[in-house]
């Protein structure tokens, strides 16, 4: 190889070197940048509203209606017998936090009784369900729902607020969880305002019954098209399982149900409360006997919505 050759072989090495480097430095720079933009722009909420919640008679029932079977704020907030079917509520744990095993990672919920909301305002309150900022202005962990509840109307979400604060108060010091860092950073980009949605008029209704899908976090558990499959752990047992495929193909249960058949299934779950579960039984983290307390027509309107979406043909067991 002669002298010239060996040159340019090694300018041209080089020459991408230096532009290798030059890459290099810009994707740091811009890695830089994005991260300053997330520490220092976000969260993007606004300060609290300042406004004062009157607690009707009205508003209590409906935030007592949301709270225990709609949104189900019980669930998460709360400790659950694990030996009945669906797990249902320990009494007097409502609302006092709980270890979120069904999971991974387990995460440790908040006290949402009036001690530990006591020196929140009806604002801020608001700004937590709805825009996922605390107190502190720290934004909440996203396994909290709020870009889901951020679709309540806002006649709900001040009713489900007036009822937390007559929840009974439970003295419960729950320390908010260091968080790792790409939590930190999830909990930065999603944060937004809440702008309420136009109101909606109840009845048994596809378009109710989208709103109460989503405000009762179906496709948390369901998958976004409502084909299930997402795996979940019963507490304290070795017990897995994947959601339900809940859209209307012939192939699934639901989608061979009536209206009637729908209704009914939930409705059986209803109070004196729960089935013992029988130790050969397989358990569900579907809290039936909390939907079980809704009303005919909000369930009816939640089977009609479900009939309106695409079908999936459930998978073959393997």
């Amino acid at each position: 190889m002669g002298q010239g050759m060996l040159d340019e072989e090694v300018a041209m090495s080089a020459r991408v070197f230096r532009v290798l480097r030059t890459v290099l430095w810009v994707s740091i720079a811009l890695v830089g940048v994005g991260l300053a933009t997330l520490l220092l722009a976000f969260p993007r909420s606004q300060p609290a509203a300042e406004l004062t919640i009157e607690p009707t008679p009205e508003r209590l029932e409906r935030g007592r209606y949301l709270v225990e079977h709609v949104a189900n704020c019980l669930d998460c907030h709360s400790e659950r017998d694990w030996s009945y079917y669906g797990g249902p509520v320990v009494r007097g744990t409502e609302g006092q936090g709980a270890a979120l095993r069904v999971l991974r990672p387990h995460i440790q919920s908040a006290n949402i009784t009036p001690p530990a909301l006591g020196e929140w305002s009806d604002g801020e309150i608001v700004r937590a369900i709805t825009s996922g900022i605390g107190r502190d202005g720290r934004a909440l962990n996203p396994f909290m729902p709020y870009d889901t509840y951020a679709r309540m109307i806002e006649g709900d979400v001040y009713s489900l607020v007036s009822y937390l604060r007559t929840l009974p108060p439970i003295e419960n010091d729950v320390p908010r969880p260091e968080e790792s860092w790409p939590i930190r950073l999830i909990g930065r980009v999603l944060p937004r305002p809440y702008v309420a949605p136009e109101a909606i008029d109840r009845g048994v209704t596809a378009a109710y019954g989208r709103y109460l899908v989503e405000i009762a976090e179906c496709g948390f558990c369901h998958g976004a098209d409502f084909s299930g499959g997402r795996m979940f752990q019963i507490p304290g047992t070795s017990q897995k399982f994947p959601s339900e495929n809940i859209t209307p193909h012939p192939s699934n249960r639901i989608g061979a149900w009536s209206r009637e058949n729908f209704v009914g299934v939930f409705r059986s779950f209803a109070p004196p409360g729960g089935r013992e579960i029988p130790g050969h039984e397989i358990n569900t983290v579907m809290p039936w006997s909390r939907y079980a307390g809704m009303s005919e027509d909000d369930l009816g309107a939640i089977y009609e919505y479900l009939r309106t979406i695409e079908p999936v043909e459930q998978d073959e067991p393997e």
